[in-house]
């Protein structure tokens, strides 16, 4: 036998191996959706198909003037924003949301930020962005939970609209207690220094993608275009997972 037909062998062997191994961890620990608990068939990614069927989507798009731009109007150099589905209390998103932040599933993230590229891909979104940067952490918070879930989004995004993500220009150096359950005044405040922008010279000049994973007030994602646009940076858009009821969209 050849030394080529025997690698071929052996690839043909590996990859039988690894459907193998696929389909009995799938026996054994089997994939669950996150919302309604229910088991993932083979195709199904992260979420069921019901579960993303009944998924409130905003439809903002590359919309101008949608409700998520109008949050940030006025407040720094702003190119575009918007956001994939809408947040409500006690629903099926919140779950979702709680299980991506909370509950180790960052492929919730990963994906949903893969389908939120592919719409707004040919709507011309991303055209101009030079860089996808995500709302940090504290390093405290992203240690115990194992993953920064803006990242995962991020990462979503950038593999779909060929963007590079710089998880390097951000810092959160001060570990903040939760903006949850806050008013719109003390969220402003709960933020105010808790950024840093470094490796100023990958910042100046460049159109930054911001991404994060539910927009309420805009306090944070504010306080981070903030000290991106003191580094240098030329404009800012904004892309949110989410956006709550207190943006003004209901």
């Amino acid at each position: 036998m050849s030394v080529k037909l025997r690698m071929s062998s052996i690839a043909v062997f590996l990859r039988m191996l690894a459907e193998t191994f696929k389909s009995v961890s799938n026996i054994v620990l089997p994939r669950i959706c996150p919302v309604c608990g229910r088991r993932l068939s083979a195709g199904e990614r992260a979420i069921c198909t019901a579960c993303s069927l009944s998924l409130p989507y905003t439809r903002f798009g590359a919309r101008r003037n949608n409700p998520v731009e109008r949050l940030f109007l006025g407040r720094f150099p702003l190119t575009r924003a918007s956001a994939y589905i809408f947040y409500q209390r006690a629903t099926d998103t919140r779950n979702m949301i709680f299980s991506l932040k909370y509950l180790r599933h960052p492929q919730i993230g990963v994906e949903l930020g893969k389908r939120m590229a592919a719409e707004l891909m040919s709507r011309g979104f991303f055209e101009g962005i030079d860089v996808i940067v995500p709302v940090p952490l504290a390093r405290r918070r992203e240690r115990r939970r194992g993953y920064n879930q803006s990242l995962m989004i991020a990462r979503g995004i950038g593999s779909v609209a060929g963007i590079s993500v710089d998880n390097g220009l951000l810092l959160r150096i001060v570990d903040n207690p939760t903006q949850t359950m806050r008013t719109a005044k003390q969220r402003l405040e709960n933020v105010e220094g808790i950024f840093r922008a470094v490796n100023e010279e990958r910042i100046r000049g460049r159109h930054v993608l911001l991404v994060d994973d539910v927009v309420t007030t805009g306090a944070t994602i504010t306080a981070c275009a903030d000290r991106l646009v003191a580094a240098g940076a030329r404009t800012i858009s904004v892309l949110t997972l989410a956006a709550s009821s207190s943006v003004g969209v209901f």
